[in-house]
């Protein structure tokens, strides 16, 4: 028979794993109920927590370590440890020789070679340095567009090789590329790289391309994201941002999130989704509607095909808390501000290349003046001179709300001279390079006001000096008097979107789903 002792002891060890078990059961039930409680408060919010509990599938519930499955995270911390340079090294002498890790034909025999330079960050030529130097001696040729030569274009690892249709051309410049290989180690890998004629027969194209050891390729064509050489003022040239809507709304379960979680969703991702695109192209009216009605299905907790009634008029929920909204923006607003910003940094970076081009086509003002654009021309600056000429129509002159600081422009202190000046474009230095004499007018004044404007604009351009500042653009609808999307596109829904409703009342100290609903 078995002792008194040991029933005693089990008896305990029984009481004992209940008591661990009961324990381990309240601290489940209060982990659940704080969840619930952080959830309440953050789960609606633009928080890492948010977005964190719409990805929870995706996570990772152990690794595979030397053929053993661990699924403790304490054994696994030297992933989130940083690598030592032994690690580094190790890992570049185990690769191929003739291997490239990244598309810009930086081999990995290279990095064995010049190990210490690379090591030490310092830079070895470029290609960028390389094709300078070529084409100052006449060795390669570029495009001159009004006597702006652009021969190639580069960003991070991609590189743009812009050059006259001529076979020869085309041989020339692989031998170039072949002597910066032997010189540098660097070498452009040509089944990775595309030749494409502008005007060029797609049959002429293939042949030289076969030549080369390239593919051959026309327009249009994706570069760095964006098309090029595709009408973006047709629907069927944003399908593809179109698509990305869709594939982001059918991830996310409408009818699982309140009002808040929507909310969240429709002005953090669905408002920000498309911003690379429409920062270049003015996206057309058929592209923004549909756009729309998947924001406002999304937010109405319907489905991609689903109709559902919305409780309140969509233009009233996209206008801001001031007009009785909730502060949505509306997307045409969003894409017409980020391009009219085109139109704000030519004036303030007038020696990019890009301002360059368009001002040795467009004239010095860039069309921006008159408003006139081909509409057979589709480029992105196009869209801008369109949109202004638009905009003006309606009584909106975005321009006018920048106006140059520093100085009050010689035409408004001078109108009747400004009418009778030659050049009427130029600036204040090259004005005062022209000399003070009447032969740049064309006529000379004829008493009276012109007399006395002339006299006191001599008098001044005499004892004028120039500062070494730049003149720059003010923006009256913002504190900081510097243009910013947010301020701009506040003032276009404000125009747009404006209903004279009652201010929203938002409490920041109850959650954004009952905020929603006040």
């Amino acid at each position: 028979m078995e002792d008194e002792g040991s029933a005693t002891l089990r008896e305990q060890r029984v009481s004992l794993l209940k008591e661990i078990s009961d324990l381990d059961h309240l601290a489940q039930v209060d982990l659940a109920q704080k969840g619930k409680i952080q959830w309440g408060i953050e789960g609606d919010e633009n928080s890492k927590f948010f977005h964190g509990m719409l990805r929870r599938q995706i996570t990772f519930r152990g690794l595979m370590i030397d053929g053993m499955w661990v699924d403790n995270p304490g054994m696994v911390d030297y992933l989130q440890s940083p690598f030592s340079f032994y690690e580094i090294k190790r890992v570049v002498w185990d690769c191929g020789s003739t291997k490239a890790p990244g598309p810009d034909g930086f081999t990995f025999r290279f990095l064995k070679r010049y190990w210490d330079l690379v090591a030490t960050d310092v830079k070895a030529f470029g290609l960028h340095i390389a094709l300078m130097r070529v084409r100052s001696e006449n060795a390669f040729r570029g495009v001159s567009i009004s006597g702006t030569e652009i021969s190639h274009l580069m960003y991070v690892d991609d590189v743009m090789l812009v050059t006259p249709w001529d076979p020869e051309n085309a041989n020339c410049l692989l031998r170039i590329l072949r002597c910066f290989y032997f010189a540098s180690g660097f070498k452009i890998n040509l089944l990775k790289s595309k030749l494409i004629g502008v005007g060029i027969s797609y049959s002429q194209v293939l042949e030289v391309a076969n030549k080369i050891g390239c593919a051959a390729s026309m327009f249009p064509f994706f570069h760095l994201g964006i098309p090029v050489g595709q009408n973006m003022s047709r629907k069927s040239s944003w399908v593809c941002l179109i698509d990305r809507f869709h594939s982001k709304v059918s991830t996310w379960k409408a009818k699982c999130l309140s009002f808040g979680g929507h909310l969240t969703l429709v002005k953090s991702v669905l408002g920000s989704l498309g911003s690379y695109w429409m920062s270049v192209f003015l996206a057309p009216q058929s592209v923004l509607k549909e756009l729309k009605g998947m924001r406002a299905r999304f937010f109405w907790g319907a489905d991609r095909d689903d109709r559902c009634m919305h409780w309140v008029r969509w233009d009233r929920v996209l206008s801001s808390r001031d007009e009785g909204g909730l502060g949505i923006g509306t997307l045409f607003s969003f894409n017409r501000d980020m391009v009219f910003r085109w139109w704000w940094r030519s004036f303030h970076f007038p020696n990019l290349l890009w301002v360059r081009v368009i001002k040795s086509i467009y004239g010095l003002d860039g069309a921006c003046r008159n408003l006139r654009f081909p509409n057979s021309v589709q480029i992105p600056w196009g869209g801008v001179i369109r949109m202004l000429s638009h905009f003006r129509q309606k009584d909106i002159d975005l321009q006018s709300l920048c106006p140059i600081r520093d100085h009050m422009p010689l035409s408004a202190s001078f109108p009747r001279i400004y009418a009778l000046d030659f050049h009427k474009h130029v600036s204040v230095k090259d004005r005062l390079s022209m000399g003070l004499g009447v032969n740049t007018l064309r006529r000379g004044p004829r008493g009276g006001v012109e007399q006395e404007q002339w006299n006191k604009f001599i008098g001044l351009l005499q004892d004028f000096h120039l500062r070494p500042i730049p003149d720059r653009l003010g923006w009256v609808n913002d504190v900081s008097d510097t243009f910013s999307i947010s301020s701009a596109r506040k003032l276009l829904d404000g125009i747009m979107l404006s209903n004279g409703g009652i201010s929203t009342h938002w409490n920041y100290w109850v959650p954004i789903k009952i905020n929603v609903l006040i």
